[in-house]
């Protein structure tokens, strides 16, 4: 792992002030503060961590160093840098502290709480601070701020900012607040927060060539796509021809058709960085909304939409069936169409 070799490199030469036995493990958290770490070495048997400073530094599926004599996590700036880095800017759904407002528990109970970034005039004594989030990566405004009565009954997106060693909890910053009573837009926002959905289209700039050479060595007609009822990109679709019939004997030709959108992006550039951290479009409720991958301009440039020729990535096979049952699979290709 990254923060391994981190830690690896940094201490190589220095001399040790003490023994210590350190392996890497994963962590594995049950709840707030029982954590069960795993080493990498799986002839090892695991660690069990207790109380909130053992576990102190790291979230859970973290890959750390462990000291195996106090049985915590190695409290060092290699691992502070490495799980800050790691984790910066990731949200997470949690309820205040109602003794004290500026922790925050996370409803998933494998991760510790929060303490909210604190502010100069210490309004957070009597509530809960929030903090404009397109200000994180800059000098972090205020928002606004909610009464402790009133906050005892919401839920609050706080992301993560950084965790130092000395402190025994990390630091977040509350960027978003909500009723906690269930409704569908309430689901759906906390849906996206645990899945790590991006709120924001997809938005780098993108000019598209003004004419792109259609590849004709394999056209495929008569493609259909199985899509729910409003759906705007379409973007694999499916041909079946029959090639050859012999008595009770049939030959099909079947095709799996994906479009190909790489002609439209270039490798290393802002939008397929994007792209890469989307991973896909994500379809939710409600009214069937989505969190596109890509600009809305590709998606409209490639989706393979009735009557107009799209170039694609074809899986094609021919199929001999017999009174209905498969009876060979002759070959299977992959194609450019």
């Amino acid at each position: 792992p990254k923060g391994q070799m981190i830690w690896e490199e940094s201490h190589r030469d220095e001399p040790q002030p003490e023994k210590r036995d350190i392996i890497w493990c994963k962590l594995d958290s049950k709840d707030y503060r029982t954590v069960t770490a795993h080493p990498t070495d799986t002839t090892k048997a695991p660690i069990k961590l207790e109380g909130l400073s053992n576990r102190r530094l790291a979230f859970h599926g973290d890959v750390v160093p462990i000291d195996t004599i106090n049985k915590c996590v190695l409290l060092d700036a290699d691992t502070e840098k490495a799980v800050s880095n790691t984790h910066f800017g990731a949200s997470f759904l949690c309820r205040v502290d109602p003794k004290n407002p500026v922790q925050f528990f996370p409803l998933d109970k494998q991760y510790p709480k929060f303490v909210n970034l604190p502010t100069l005039t210490r309004r957070e004594a009597n509530g809960v601070v929030c903090f404009d989030p397109k200000s994180i990566n800059s000098s972090p405004r205020m928002n606004n701020f909610i009464p402790m009565e009133c906050a005892v009954k919401m839920l609050f997106i706080v992301k993560f900012l950084g965790w130092r060693a000395k402190y025994p909890y990390p630091l977040g910053i509350i960027v978003g607040a909500m009723p906690a009573g269930y409704a569908v837009n309430t689901g759906d926002l906390v849906l996206r927060i645990a899945h790590n959905i991006p709120f924001a289209p997809c938005q780098p700039h993108v000019s598209l060539p003004s004419s792109i050479p259609q590849n004709t060595s394999h056209i495929f007609k008569d493609a259909f796509s199985i899509d729910p009822e409003g759906s705007s990109d379409h973007d694999d679709a499916l041909t079946c021809a029959l090639v050859r019939k012999e008595g009770d004997s049939e030959e099909y030709r079947i095709g799996v058709h994906i479009t190909n959108v790489q002609k439209y992006i270039q490798k290393g550039t802002e939008l397929d960085k994007v792209a890469m951290e989307r991973g896909c479009s994500v379809y939710r409720s409600p009214d069937n909304c989505v969190s596109p991958m890509l600009p809305e301009v590709i998606i409209q440039a490639s989706s393979i939409d009735k009557g107009k020729p799209r170039d694609a990535f074809s899986v094609v096979a021919r199929v001999t069936l017999k009174n209905g049952d498969v009876q060979r699979i002759h070959r299977v290709t992959i194609i450019e169409s």
